[in-house]
């Protein structure tokens, strides 16, 4: 369960004028860390407007946000996902699914006043995000 989420940083940046088409959402975790049942993970949000929805589309802009997360879990599901981060980089799935959702919903919220500033729309998607299960 996720216990609390802080912004660390936040900023916008106005790279042309070109019209708005799409808006490009990217979540990376940076680093994770277990102590017994809580866990801790660093997070970088993205947010790229493009010109174009093609190949290779112009960014008309971004809005970029960093933070921290908390959360408490059960002992075995702790040590489970300290694990899955250990050798491949990766959150299991049930956990990716809570802690995307929680990183896009606070950075989508707090960019409505960052983005006000440089006149261009708050990244806001209120679908709900989840993990596809890999066919590999």
């Amino acid at each position: 369960m996720i216990s609390e989420i802080q912004l660390t940083k936040a900023g916008a940046e106005r790279k042309s004028y070109g019209q708005i088409k799409a808006i490009k959402i990217g979540i990376q975790i940076l680093n994770l860390s277990v102590d017994g049942r809580n866990i801790s993970l660093e997070f970088d949000y993205t947010a790229d407007y493009l010109e174009e929805d093609g190949k290779n589309p112009a960014i008309v802009g971004e809005v970029k946000m960093g933070g921290k997360l908390s959360a408490l879990e059960d002992l075995k599901i702790a040590k489970e996902i300290g694990e899955r981060w250990g050798k491949e980089k990766r959150l299991p799935e049930f956990f990716a699914d809570d802690v995307l959702n929680a990183i896009n919903y606070t950075c989508s919220t707090n960019a409505v006043l960052v983005t006000r500033a440089i006149n261009f729309p708050p990244p806001i998607s209120p679908l709900k995000i989840s993990i596809a299960q890999s066919k590999a």
